[in-house]
């Protein structure tokens, strides 16, 4: 989005939720339309103003929308329309994985979806999955599963985002070389030259 049309969204949102915007002084609504503005100048007006309007038209309660709530709306619209999996189906894939990760953990793991991949780290974590109990598994892992997912996903559209130069270099810079062995000062200076290189080109 544009700031003209992160500003006419903001505006909207203060003609609506009146309750909570009435008081603003308008130095806070300057920095609240930046704040917004840096959070979805990637976004497109369309789809970021349709759920302006479906919160508008569905909120029962006068709090007003957090762009946490914006974001998470536009998700599920997106998953919605193009089949991908929600936090919930993710989980179903993860849970059906770890059933079979006390000894087909490795095969399991490298048939997850990216985004599972990130989250679990390695193959040990589907081992560790399917040495929990049932209950444990279906309460205390999926609540902290449901919790994290969202960022996960983010940091792993972000990843994907970025041009494929400049995700090598990063990976050569801050992966591992040679198991544990910590980088000398040049090794990374060799690196960290190697992303800015990749940032210039990109």
């Amino acid at each position: 989005m544009t700031l003209e049309e992160t500003l006419s969204v903001f505006r909207k949102l203060k003609r609506h939720f009146t309750y909570f915007y009435h008081n603003l002084p308008e130095s806070e609504f300057q920095a609240a339309v930046m704040d917004w503005h840096r959070h979805f100048v990637n976004e497109d007006y369309r789809m970021v103003n349709f759920v302006i309007d479906m919160m508008i038209e569905t909120r029962t309660d006068n709090s007003a929308p957090k762009i946490a709530d914006v974001k998470k709306a536009i998700r599920d619209l997106v998953q919605a329309s193009t089949g991908e999996p929600t936090d919930e189906e993710l989980w179903r894939i993860l849970r059906k994985a770890a059933a079979n990760g006390l000894y087909g953990s490795c095969e399991e793991f490298e048939r997850l979806p990216p985004v599972l991949k990130r989250y679990c780290g390695s193959p040990s974590a589907l081992r560790e999955m399917a040495m929990q109990d049932e209950k444990t598994l279906d309460t205390v892992v999926h609540g902290q599963f449901l919790r994290q997912i969202s960022g996960i996903r983010e940091r792993q559209e972000y990843h994907d985002s970025l041009p494929e130069g400049v995700r090598d270099a990063v990976s050569r810079l801050y992966g591992r070389m040679d198991g544990e062995r910590v980088l000398t000062a040049g090794e990374e200076n060799e690196r960290r030259n190697a992303v800015l290189d990749a940032l210039g080109g990109a």
